[in-house]
C-alpha cells in the first residue's frame, strides 16, 4: 500500500471518527439541553413552591399577629374585670371591718356596762348587808330596851 492509498484509508477512517464525534456532540448536546430544561423546570417549580411557602408564612404571621392582639385585648379586659372585682372586694372588706369594729366597740361597751352593774350590784349587796346588820343591831337594842 502506498502513501496515497494509506492517506485515503486514514482520511476515510478519520472522516468516520469525525462523524461519530459530531454525532456524539449532537447527542450529548441534546442530553445537556434536556438536562438544562429539567434544571430550569425544577428551578421554576422550586421558585413557585418557595413563593407559595412564603405566602403561607406571611399569612400565618398575620393570623398569629391577629390572634396575639386578640389575646392581649382579652387579657386586658380580664385584668380590668378582675381589678374591678378586687376593688369591690377590698371595699366590702373595709366596710365589714368598719361594721365589725363598731360591733366590737358596742360589745365592749356592753361588757363594761355589765361589769359595772356587777360591781355596783356587789357594792349594793354589801351595803344591804351592812344596812341589815345595822337594822338588826338597832332592832336588838330596841327589843332589849323593852
Amino acid at each position: 500500500m502506498d502513501n496515497d492509498e494509506l492517506l485515503a484509508v486514514l482520511q476515510g477512517y478519520f472522516a468516520g471518527v469525525n462523524q461519530r464525534i459530531d454525532d456524539m456532540r449532537v447527542y450529548l448536546g441534546s442530553r445537556i439541553d434536556g438536562t438544562d430544561k429539567r434544571i430550569d423546570d425544577a428551578k421554576a417549580d422550586l421558585g413557585r413552591r418557595i413563593e407559595k411557602t412564603d405566602k403561607q408564612i406571611d399569612d400565618a404571621k398575620a393570623d398569629l399577629g391577629r390572634r396575639i392582639d386578640e389575646a392581649n385585648k382579652r387579657i386586658g379586659e380580664v385584668k380590668a374585670d378582675l381589678g374591678g372585682r378586687l376593688d369591690q372586694a377590698n371595699k366590702r372588706i373595709d366596710e365589714v371591718k368598719v361594721d365589725l369594729g363598731g360591733r366590737l366597740d358596742e360589745t365592749n361597751r356592753r361588757i363594761d356596762t355589765v361589769g359595772r352593774f356587777k360591781y355596783q350590784g356587789a357594792a349594793l349587796v354589801v351595803a344591804l348587808a351592812a344596812a341589815i346588820a345595822v337594822i338588826g343591831t338597832f332592832a336588838l337594842q330596841v327589843l332589849a330596851a323593852l
